[in-house]
């Protein structure tokens, strides 16, 4: 098993922040991984993954409350 080079606080950060860059008026999903990768340093395909990942963990924990 490879050892990832980004630890989980790293990944939740970046989730985060793309959020919040979602929430600023005009800003499309593109543009909101594109900004948050550029501050942290982290490749738009990295970073859709893990949104991806967290948001069926979301889902998931919702189906079982």
């Amino acid at each position: 098993m490879s050892k990832s080079k980004f630890d989980r606080e790293l990944k939740d950060r970046a989730v985060r922040m793309y959020h919040q860059e979602l929430e600023t008026e005009g800003q499309t999903k593109i543009g909101a991984r594109r900004a948050v990768g550029a501050k942290l340093g982290v490749n738009l395909g990295t970073l859709h993954n893990w949104i991806r990942k967290q948001e069926s963990e979301l889902a998931a924990a919702q189906v079982v409350s």
